[in-house]
């Protein structure tokens, strides 16, 4: 299914599955979503919080609007671990009848009005970023490694790249090493973002602060440092 075919599916559900999701919030769908990959273990802890706090319908709204900063699969992986929750069937069953109702014609913008800086932060890597990002991280990219997140590169992977003879320096290590990053969030059904990238730089150096702005936007650079 491709992005925007899923996407045009939860969209008109949109209200509705808010509100089936939050009489269904419970640690055993936020334990299900984070072993699934759909969720990291920051923002788990995030929702976590909120639901104890009783903020159900807040966390419902977050795990929406996450849905739909991901890629195609990841709305399989949604409805296979909403299979596994009581309650979810509910929820599966107002996606698959994809009209709209009445109550449910407010679409996607009025989610992000509530939480303007989701979109920014989640932006997921593209190969356009890493071409851009690795020239300016070259120096430091055993580091990076270590610290890019949520699925780290194992020592392992990391030992290899330095051995690989078909890369011929640093740029180059560096370069491999985001995309084996980046494919590896993928394969977890959790991509790669902009938030993964700037935690990891803003952890090693707050000098990189220059090349996150050069990479992203200041704005998404002061986004992160406000949430």
């Amino acid at each position: 299914m491709a992005d925007s075919q899923w996407k045009d599916k939860l969209n008109p559900a949109q209200d509705d599955v808010v509100t089936l999701l939050s009489n269904l919030i419970t640690g055993k769908l936020l334990d299900v979503l984070l072993s699934k990959g759909l969720l990291n273990d920051e923002k788990y802890a995030k929702l976590l919080k909120m639901k104890e706090n009783k903020a159900d319908a807040e966390v419902a709204r977050q795990l929406v609007q996450m849905l739909t900063s991901l890629p195609a699969p990841a709305y399989d992986t949604f409805c296979s671990s909403l299979d596994k929750v009581h309650g979810g069937q509910d929820v599966l069953k107002r996606l698959q009848m994809g009209t709209p109702s009445t109550a449910a014609t407010t679409v996607l913008t009025s989610v992000a009005s509530t939480s303007p800086t989701v979109s920014e932060l989640d932006e997921i890597i593209t190969a356009d970023h890493i071409r851009t990002l690795h020239l300016k991280i070259a120096f430091a990219w055993k580091k990076v490694a270590n610290f890019l997140g949520p699925r780290h590169l194992s020592h392992d992977e990391i030992k290899s790249l330095k051995k690989t003879k078909d890369l011929d320096d640093d740029d180059e290590r560096c370069e491999e090493m985001l995309f084996r990053w980046r494919a590896k969030q993928e394969k977890a059904g959790r991509p790669g973002t902009a938030r993964d990238v700037l935690k990891a730089l803003l952890h090693i150096d707050v000098a990189l602060k220059d090349v996150a702005e050069d990479v992203f936007t200041s704005k998404t650079v002061e986004l992160f440092y406000q949430n």
